[in-house]
């Protein structure tokens, strides 16, 4: 593993590793089949009347259980917390965090320009009805859904899939660095497409970061910014 990640788990527990990269396969397949089936109903779009708190209550929600089982499962197998990554605080982790934040919107952007020009649609619905409509919802956005939110997948898909599986079993971390990004992509079918191929890039992106920092506090701060410059930068222009 990268140097932030030189913590190996012990090497007389295969069963509960086994245990726990089940307990997160499993997470990651209901993710991609509920996440494809309500793409599905929202073909036609989404519902007109659903008001924006029910969706910020449901992003809290459904993240929210992701976290529970995450932790429930290491708890489980006895997963050591540290494998996930660092979650310490600086000055310098919150900087890299935000500058590899808005490095991977800026990249973000990029691709779906790319793509629109090929006619890959990229399906922003879900995002435009997360655009709070009062400062309450505002503060709600960005002070807990979001935070939530980006909690829930770094420790998935970085924590969890890079960092602990790649302390625990003998895979190599480039191949557990792809298949995060390829199952951070497939989570996020509700964005069509060209979110699915958007997001799996931005996994890679992620995922280096992680590798290079051994910071899940970092590519946590950098997945909330991603968020919140996605629905338009609440805090510099307010809420519309």
């Amino acid at each position: 593993m990268a140097t932030g990640l030189a913590l190996q788990a012990p090497s007389d527990t295969p069963v509960r590793w086994t245990l726990f990269a089940g307990i997160v396969l499993l997470l990651l397949v209901a993710i991609t089949v509920l996440t494809h089936k309500t793409a599905q109903r929202l073909e036609n779009g989404l519902p007109k009347d659903i008001p924006t708190h029910f969706i910020l209550v449901n992003l809290v929600v459904t993240h929210g259980t992701i976290l529970l089982v995450v932790a429930g499962g290491a708890v489980l197998a006895g997963v050591p917390g540290p494998v996930f990554g660092a979650l310490t605080p600086t000055p310098w982790t919150l900087t890299i965090g935000v500058v590899v934040g808005v490095s991977a919107y800026g990249l973000a952007e990029g691709i779906v320009w790319l793509l629109k020009r090929r006619g890959v649609r990229t399906d922003r619905r879900l995002t435009t009805a997360l655009e709070p409509r009062s400062w309450p919802q505002a503060v709600v956005l960005g002070g807990v859904a979001f935070p939530v939110a980006a909690a829930a997948e770094e420790v998935l898909y970085r924590g969890a899939m890079i960092g602990a599986l790649g302390a625990g079993l003998a895979v190599p971390e480039w191949l557990l660095l792809f298949g995060s990004a390829i199952a951070f992509g497939a989570g996020h079918s509700l964005q069509g497409w060209g979110g699915v191929l958007v997001a799996s890039a931005l996994g890679l992106f992620l995922g280096g970061a992680f590798l290079a920092t051994g910071s899940l506090l970092a590519v946590i701060v950098a997945h909330y910014v991603v968020n919140m410059l996605e629905v338009g930068g609440v805090w510099i222009r307010g809420p519309r």
